[in-house]
């Protein structure tokens, strides 16, 4: 039953939702006033209908894993990702433990700046692998790269799904708290970077000591060729790599598929970062009005070549499922495989990928329930409780209400966007970068340890981690960053 130990955790915090909805009124916002009605309860027939809402409601998140999967089926293919792999374990042979800090550091940037997380799980089966086969735990392997970039989300300096969502809903400049930002991100992804590499020092420990010790014990019962032979298998027995092959011996350069990877990451993050909205650059807006207006005579030759493609700056998760599937070809004519092959390999990637898949989707039950409720939202008459305990701001209660309020959101667009109409009508001006602050970090601190969160369960599942597990291994480090978190945020509302 231990494969089905996510789905029953997930069980369990519907099954918490499901208590609360009998118990707990739901509530809306008008301004600053609120309206109590009635309770809303999930019904047993809910039990079977919303996990189907769910799956057919985000369909597009469980898109994007298969195509990630699909891609990386092709790069096994062509027998290049494995020896690739394998090079840059063993290029840093000794430096391990420095090769997981610069994974952290990227990671934790790119997302603290950017704000895209599920784009960056395009680099996760890379990493991971090459961490895994330098004898770090699947526990590591996971906190140095989800962990480093659900880090970044709680940091996020201008990432537009985070600091964006914020500037725009509560009307804020994008550099309103950035030096507290990026203090705060800095503190957090150091924390970060001593909590795993302190983990994995010892895990490194643990392996060279069991090499050791069964070398001394084959070196025993025979001779130093059998000793070796022994060896071989119990490291092979220790490591399982989810597309990595180690039998794949191909010695054709890796070049293509590296710079094909960095510019379909450095594209996808381009084009799915709102640059509008952000920093008020419309070029990518006039370039893309410019391209679709070029004709020849009155036929508009390049809308009609690339069809109803969005402007960089507005793309979903189906242009980047399409934009995988056309790199995976693209890699796949490279390297010269047969079409045959590339569709196969592809299908058999995603094929390894659909269990993270599902999860992913599935993970939203507790947002779709609230997503669907037409009479309102209990999260609304909690938060409304929350807040009125005192007759002013007070950070304490605000950053608590947001954390419980990521129980419900796994969306953080969703979460700061049904309550800023309220904060401007109810609280001073002054007050309202510190409650964005408030939000974003708490949010993204929930993402680290609820199972809702998508990226956290992407990585749990694609390396079959139980839920149990992760929370053994990061519970000291979050309840760190949130003593972390509370003393910037009270800090902060003292100069409002």
């Amino acid at each position: 039953m231990k494969k089905y130990n996510l789905l029953k955790t997930l069980g369990i915090f519907f099954l918490v939702l499901f208590a609360l909805s009998w118990i707990i009124p739901v509530g809306s916002y008008s301004g600053s006033e609120f309206s109590k009605g009635t309770t809303d309860p999930v019904g047993l027939f809910d039990f079977f209908r919303v996990p189907l809402i769910t799956l057919s409601t985000f369909f597009q998140y469980g898109l994007v894993f298969l195509a990630i999967g699909g891609f990386y089926g092709v790069l096994e293919k062509t027998g290049v990702f494995s020896p690739f792999v394998e090079r840059v374990a063993k290029k840093w042979k000794g430096k391990e433990c420095k090769f997981l800090v610069i994974v952290m550091v990227v990671l934790g940037l790119i997302a603290s700046l950017n704000g895209l997380t599920i784009p960056l799980f395009i680099f996760v089966p890379f990493l991971v692998a090459v961490i895994l086969l330098m004898g770090f735990s699947k526990l590591t392997a996971i906190g140095s790269t989800v962990g480093a970039i659900l880090v970044g989300m709680i940091g996020s300096t201008y990432g537009f799904n985070a600091a964006g969502y914020v500037y725009n809903f509560l009307k804020l400049d994008m550099n309103n708290q950035i030096a507290t930002k990026i203090i705060l991100f800095v503190m957090l992804l150091f924390l970060l970077v001593m909590s795993v590499t302190k983990q994995a020092k010892k895990e490194l420990e643990v392996k060279r000591t069991k090499k050791k010790e069964s070398v001394s014990e084959t070196k025993k019962k025979g001779s130093k060729k059998e000793a070796s032979k022994e060896e071989v298998v119990v490291i092979k027995e220790e490591v399982e790599i989810p597309f990595y092959d180690p039998k794949s011996k191909s010695k054709k350069s890796a070049v293509p598929m590296m710079i094909i990877v960095v510019l379909l990451v450095a594209f996808t993050l381009t084009a799915m970062f709102n640059w509008m909205y952000g920093f008020k650059i419309n070029f990518f807006q006039e370039l893309h009005t410019s391209l679709m207006d070029v004709k020849i005579g009155n036929y508009p030759i390049l809308a009609n070549i690339l069809g109803n493609v969005s402007q960089i700056g507005y793309w979903g998760y189906y242009e980047l499922s399409a934009l995988l599937v056309i790199a995976s070809l693209l890699i796949g004519w490279i390297y010269s495989l047969k079409m045959k092959d590339i569709v196969d390999s592809f299908f058999e990637g995603a094929k390894k990928m659909l269990g993270v898949a599902f999860y992913v989707m599935i993970c939203n039950i507790i947002f779709a329930v609230l997503l669907n409720s037409e009479s309102g939202n209990l999260y609304h008459t909690m938060n409304n409780f929350l807040l009125g305990l005192t007759k002013s701001f007070n950070v304490v209660t605000t950053a608590i209400s947001a954390l419980i309020g990521s129980f419900f959101y796994n969306d953080f667009y969703y979460l700061v966007g049904g309550l800023s109409g309220m904060f401007e009508a109810k609280f001073d001006a002054n007050t309202l970068p510190v409650i964005g602050l408030a939000f974003q970090t708490m949010y993204g601190l929930a993402m680290l340890i609820l199972p809702t969160s998508m990226i956290l369960i992407a990585g749990l599942r694609y390396l079959e981690v139980s839920y149990k597990d992760w929370m053994k291994y990061i519970w000291k480090f979050v309840l760190s960053i949130f003593v972390i978190i509370m003393i910037v945020l009270v800090i902060a509302s003292l100069f409002v």
